[in-house]
């Protein structure tokens, strides 16, 4: 499989290998994601973070991550071929807010704090949790989309509770 249709805008392009690429190459019509607006209120701004960020596919296991000494977007090569589509357009929306994050100079890494307690993640899952409810996804398609190995169920309902707070949502935004 080497392109998995998303939206009528976008696509996953699965056929390239190890390597550094622009996002727009795995993730081409990525900047018609309405998706974006809820990253940075300017588009211009958003147009120039896309065309300047990096992906690198690299061969390691686990997931995606931003890579704060490079900087840019790592992507482990299994999940790049064979992660559900769903889940790399939502992971790919939380790393863009990341490498936004880092250009304003914020910490990624604040190790003084809990993994679901960190401003940037909560912000980060916040842009994913709205555009998960502007897909129809379900509760239980979200809380499969954040569950991860290094998160408990308590870490969830807890990373759940604080991103709603950041949205100002109701008690359960999701269906």
């Amino acid at each position: 499989m080497s392109e998995t249709p998303l939206f009528d805008y976008m696509r996953i392009d699965r056929g390239h290998g190890l390597g550094d690429y622009a996002i727009l190459d795995l993730f081409p019509g990525l900047e018609e994601s309405p998706a974006l607006e809820t990253i940075s209120a300017s588009r211009d701004d958003l147009l120039r973070l896309l065309r300047k960020s990096r992906i690198q596919v690299r061969a390691r296991e686990g997931y995606i991550f931003v890579d704060v000494l490079v900087p840019c977007i790592a992507i482990a090569y299994d999940y790049y071929k064979n992660g559900k589509a769903r889940d790399l357009y939502l992971d790919i929306l939380h790393e863009l807010t990341h490498l936004r994050q880092l250009e304003e100079g914020r910490n990624l890494w604040d190790m003084e704090k809990a993994y679901v307690d960190r401003e940037t993640e909560i912000e980060g899952y916040a842009i994913v949790m709205r555009e998960a409810i502007r897909l129809g996804l379900g509760r239980e398609e979200f809380l499969d989309h954040l569950s991860a190995p290094w998160m408990t169920e308590a870490d969830v309902a807890r990373l759940v509770e604080n991103v709603r707070r950041f949205l100002g949502m109701p008690d359960d935004p999701l269906r």
